[in-house]
């Protein structure tokens, strides 16, 4: 294992929490703790496996199949300052200072090695990254068409075929006979709704996959699986996360004065998986190349609206992963994980909140109160890359809507 540190920068400051109060000239709060804040802190690491002859076992067929970790992370941190006087002589204080630092976001000091960092960080995110392990495992096919599903769906798409040519014959015949009636009583149906949402439908789940599986017949007629070659099969999954903005209220009176916070946490991440599998000599070429060599597969393709449920849950996916082939071995798989964190706080001000305090109030009655707002910004970026893809697990929630989904969706429901 090797471990590389390409930038460790760290600039802390001291400050204290109760910085000052005087009172008859003496400062009660001298004597307080004092804290450091991270004015600066940047580090880009690397930890990996170095792995003699690399090339040369490449070239030879060998399989090099290591673990990565990567980390660039920075922090920058200022605390929150107020302070007031209310003047000399007076019993109460003539002068005080408070600072607050917010702590938040990752802290990657809080772990001893990059790699332990990476680690914790990519863990929380572990459920989204068997999404793309899945999909992996479940992309391992070499057909070029899914000929059980499309002869188990072809009576229902000849029938919207049919159905559209009838159509299309009424109002070719009533235009060439003359029939006006007949003709207005056609081209006003055209005009309803569910006229507009049929041809949706059948454009979307009638031509469209016929023409797709005629595309790929084609191909089947001209393609042949690399027999006895090595062949790897990839899934992906990115993660979006909305930015999650909560605000907060920290006291800096015993009366409930305070500042005010904003923090704004933001997330993405990008998973990748690859499995390697051997195609085997005995494979059947032209049952594997028209998707009949699995007819497991089909049992859910054929389910009504699962391709629904497959937009919110990869339930399809775990299926194939689970079935697998047996003229398709997998030799080795990994996933390579991608996760952006961005955590911002930012002191928006501060609220009295009916604060009856006598150094507060008597500081805001002389108008000598200020408060210089502060910050704690954290930015990571962690990577690594684990040498084993999970085959399957329980299905997850994986939605993929699109606008053109989201109009069927619409459609069908309207429709049942």
């Amino acid at each position: 294992m090797r471990t590389r540190i390409f930038v460790n920068e760290a600039t802390s400051v001291p400050y204290k929490v109760a910085d000052s109060f005087i009172r008859n000239g003496i400062n009660t709060w001298a004597n307080q703790p004092v804290y450091t804040y991270v004015k600066n802190r940047r580090v880009l690491a690397m930890v990996d496996v170095v792995t003699p002859r690399f090339r040369s076992i490449q070239q030879s067929g060998g399989i090099v199949n290591n673990p990565m970790w990567k980390v660039s992370y920075q922090r920058n941190e200022k605390p929150s300052n107020v302070k007031g006087s209310v003047g000399a002589g007076l019993d109460v204080c003539s002068y005080w200072e408070l600072n607050c630092v917010v702590t938040a976001g990752f802290n990657y000091d809080s772990y001893i090695t990059p790699q332990a960092a990476v680690d914790a960080l990519c863990g929380q995110y572990s459920s989204d990254s068997e999404i793309a392990q899945t999909s992996a495992w479940a992309n391992i096919d070499v057909s070029e068409m899914q000929a059980w599903a499309s002869i188990g769906e072809m009576p229902e798409t000849i029938k919207m075929i049919v159905d559209l040519l009838k159509q299309a014959f009424k109002l070719t015949l009533a235009a060439k006979r003359g029939d006006m009636k007949t003709l207005i009583r056609e081209v006003k149906k055209l005009r309803k709704f569910d006229t507009y949402a049929d041809a949706w439908l059948l454009w979307r789940y009638g031509v469209r996959p016929l023409v797709g599986e005629i595309t790929s017949l084609l191909k089947v007629l001209d393609a042949t699986p690399i027999i006895g070659k090595r062949q790897t099969f990839r899934g992906k999954y990115n993660l979006a996360a909305e930015d999650v903005v909560t605000k907060s209220h920290v006291n800096f009176s015993a009366g409930g004065a305070g500042w005010d916070f904003k923090h704004t946490e933001k997330v993405n991440a990008t998973f990748r998986a690859g499995v390697m599998v051997q195609i085997e000599s005995s494979i059947n070429s032209g049952l594997a190349l028209l998707g009949l060599d699995n007819p497991l597969e089909a049992v859910w393709e054929l389910i009504p609206f699962s391709f629904i449920v497959d937009w919110f849950l990869n339930v399809g996916d775990v299926i194939n992963a689970i079935i697998g082939n047996p003229s398709l071995s997998p030799v080795c798989s990994f996933v390579t994980e991608t996760v952006t964190r961005t955590s911002i706080v930012q002191c928006t001000g501060w609220s009295p909140n009916g604060d009856t305090q006598g150094c507060f109030t008597k500081s805001l009655a002389n108008g000598t109160l200020t408060v210089e707002p502060g910050y704690s910004n954290t930015f990571i970026t962690c990577k690594r890359r684990v040498p084993l893809a999970k085959r399957y697990n329980l299905p997850q929630i994986r939605v993929k809507l699109s606008w053109a989904k989201l109009t069927d969706l619409a459609t069908i429901a309207r429709k049942l």
